[in-house]
């Protein structure tokens, strides 16, 4: 680099210091070009182009640089922050591990080796990392809000409520510790005051910032919990801004805009999936809505509900989901004119209670499915189908399911009726000794694939009576196909409920809601189950 080359260089980093970003981008693009080697023009780039919010553009830069130069400890740590703001966690806990690793003092990069596994889902390392940070700077409010965080991710909300009032404490203005005291009392289902401190970090955060929009996701399940759905739904759209594994999911990117349901005649509509299968599910009730005022739709769904949706929405083009991985998260297919998650198609079609009325069975199954499976079974007894847990099991969600070995007196009916598995995933074992300690048989099939093949699924489903599930997409199905169900649910006020007291999502009497008393596990339910079976 020459002289003037070294002042252009100076005055480029001056300007990306005082704000002036764009101008030192354009700077910094034309010394590239006469020095495309140089390390320090390409990390000032990356740097500029990180503050402009090009996330890409940076992390493309920085990951070039890291296979230049692998051992360069401010390149990996460069790396870490643009991973962890893209959402590529597992990718940005590389580098920042890399990074402490060769410099283990680095107070900030031991906070955000625990925000990117705190994020990630990885919770004991979350843990380890906080505690690193704290014994670097013990009076720092930060980190004693990131381990609050970490101890209210692992379930211990005293814990956690010391460490941020901690924080508070050290740092009346640390924002991100008061709403994290918010959290806790949405977790104990006081939405009244977890709404109070949501809205108290909102004056104090900046007009349209992502940590309002943090805010406003957040506030949104405590509104569906009031059931102020007009004001939840509202909020609930600001959930694709954040980048953690709570917030809405697949950050898919657009060249089209989104549908906010004004009319678009002649215009092609595609609504895409967006959560787990059983938000989908859920949330699919409104294409009917939907299909009553559009003809021109296409649906892009899970793979593996192509075939039982196209034979629903037969006037519907139906496909897989196709974009590319973020972080580019573009569309493969451009063959329409307005795009709409499918949980955004709630703030249009459901803003009150009253609107769930319209809400009806919508999948149909194979016909010639569902007589395989009757004659497969081939009793004229009532069909029981049964389902005890999800597939994904941790502490915090165990709360939600019971154990097939508590379901005696469900089974105690056994001479009565014929039960039949709809747990998917590996629970043979369970199921065996379920058979054994109860002296029955649960029907099942090696060749039934009830995770992959969906359609299979679908239409086991319909040639059952009744089925008796645990909040999964089994029992999704259950409701999406129409056949009664007897659904169990945690004490507490989950949002799913919109804060009613039965389960509001079909109108119908098919569907009937147990819930523990305070104090109780769920297996409580179990027999008022088998006694209104």
């Amino acid at each position: 680099m020459n002289k003037l080359q070294s002042k252009r260089f100076v005055q480029a980093r001056t300007d990306r210091k005082a704000g002036r970003l764009q101008k030192s981008l354009e700077s910094l693009l034309k010394l590239l070009k006469e020095l495309p080697k140089s390390t320090e023009v390409r990390i000032e780039l990356g740097v500029t182009y990180y503050g402009q919010g090009k996330l890409n553009e940076a992390a493309d830069i920085f990951y070039k640089l890291h296979e230049d130069f692998p051992e360069e400890i401010n390149i990996l740590n460069y790396c870490g922050v643009t991973y962890m703001q893209l959402g590529m966690f597992d990718l940005a806990i590389q580098f920042f591990k890399k990074y402490v690793g060769k410099k283990n003092d680095d107070y900030e990069a031991w906070i955000n080796l625990c925000c990117a596994a705190g994020k990630n889902n990885q919770f004991t390392d979350a843990a380890f990392y906080a505690m690193q940070a704290l014994s670097l700077k013990p009076l720092d409010s930060k980190a004693h809000q990131n381990m609050g965080s970490v101890m209210l991710a692992l379930g211990r909300r005293q814990d956690a409520l010391i460490s941020f009032q901690t924080a508070l404490d050290l740092d009346p203005k640390n924002i991100n510790a008061l709403s994290n005291i918010g959290n806790i009392f949405g977790e104990i289902n006081q939405p009244e005051n977890a709404l109070a401190i949501y809205n108290e970090c909102l004056e104090k955060s900046p007009e349209d910032s992502p940590a309002q929009s943090d805010l406003k996701y957040r506030m949104s399940f405590e509104y569906m919990k009031l059931g102020q759905l007009d004001k939840a739904w509202d909020y609930y759209d600001h959930g694709f801004v954040m980048t953690d594994m709570q917030s809405r999911t697949p950050k898919r990117k657009f060249e089209v805009p989104q549908w906010k349901g004004q009319p678009i005649p002649g215009k092609k509509l595609m609504v895409w999936r967006e959560q787990g299968l059983g938000d989908e599910l859920m949330f699919m009730p409104t294409l009917r809505d939907l299909l009553e005022d559009h003809n021109d739709v296409i649906i892009e769904c899970d793979p593996r509900l192509v075939t039982t949706l196209q034979r629903s929405f037969p006037k519907c083009v139906v496909r897989t989901q196709a974009f590319y991985s973020p972080p580019n998260g573009l569309p493969v297919i451009k063959d329409y004119d307005f795009h709409i998650p499918l949980g955004s198609l709630l703030g249009i079609y459901r803003r009150t209670i009253q609107d769930f009325s319209k809400a009806s069975p919508y999948l149909v199954p194979d016909s010639n499915q569902v007589a395989n499976f009757q004659a497969r079974i081939n009793s004229r007894k009532p069909k029981i189908g049964i389902c005890w847990r999800s597939g994904t099991l941790n502490a915090q969600r165990n709360q939600h399911y019971t154990p097939l070995s508590s379901w005696g007196p469900i089974f105690e009916m056994r001479n009565e009726v014929e039960f039949v598995n709809l747990q998917y995933g590996d629970c043979e074992r369970e199921l065996f000794a379920a058979e054994d300690a109860f002296g029955m048989k649960i029907h099942r099939w090696e060749d039934v694939d009830l995770m992959n093949d969906l359609d299979a699924l679908t239409s086991l489903i319909g040639s059952l009576d009744h089925v008796v599930s645990a909040g999964t997409a089994v029992a999704q199905f259950s409701m999406a196909v129409g056949i009664p169900l007897s659904l169990f649910l945690p004490n507490g006020h989950p949002w799913v409920l919109l804060g009613q007291t039965q389960y509001p999502w079909y109108p119908n009497n098919s569907v009937k809601l147990y819930r523990p008393e305070v104090g109780q596990i769920i297996d409580s339910v179990l027999p008022q189950i088998a006694a209104d079976l």
